[in-house]
């Protein structure tokens, strides 16, 4: 038998102005698995992360800024073995323009956050001094929500559900100013 997700919720979610559909959650009856996707639609569909790869125009939301990414190969022409991905990242702020900045010719690791520490700086109240890791490994990029004291950032990092992500048990998404927390139970 599936198992069900249950939203936990603070509130009611009987506003006036939420008739629209912003996300699909859908089951796949192959794989026996859930997926959640946004639809476009008002404030934008997020889960919550800890670690993930960067997909090729992934987008991630953290405080009130936006992290976009895009790819290319840095081809090393004295040995084309050391040729790695070279990650392109435009921030989006709407109290300040960001010059796009490349990553990864030089270092294979960037801290991200609001402190004049960071390798990346972003000035954003709600983004924690250290917010988080970009790093390169195993010829890919992966974002890790991790502070400068190795625990998850306060506000977190959200990546924008643009295609089908599984859903997984204690997954948290949100959409239009609500949270959701994912619960798998078996019903025997």
């Amino acid at each position: 038998m599936p198992s069900k997700i249950e939203p936990n919720i603070k509130e009611e979610i009987n506003n006036e102005n939420d008739k629209d559909i912003y996300f699909k959650i859908k089951y796949d009856f192959l794989s026996h698995k859930y997926f959640l996707k946004d639809l476009g639609d008002g404030y934008g569909t997020y889960i919550k992360i800890d670690v993930i790869t960067i997909k090729e125009k992934s987008i991630f939301s953290m405080g009130n800024s936006y992290l976009a990414f895009s790819y290319d190969i840095y081809l090393n022409n004295q040995n084309k073995k050391n040729s790695k991905k070279i990650l392109f990242l435009k921030i989006i702020n709407k109290d300040k323009q960001y010059d796009p900045i490349i990553l990864g010719k030089d270092k294979n690791k960037y801290t991200i956050g609001r402190s004049k520490n960071s390798d990346i700086l972003i000035e954003d109240i709600l983004l924690s001094k250290i917010n988080c890791y970009l790093y390169y490994e195993n010829d890919i990029w992966k974002i890790k929500d991790e502070n400068q004291d190795g625990k998850p950032s306060t506000n977190g990092v959200w990546l924008y559900a643009s295609e089908d992500n599984e859903i997984f048990n204690d997954m948290i998404f949100k959409s239009n100013n609500y949270n959701f927390h994912c619960k798998f139970s078996l019903n025997l």
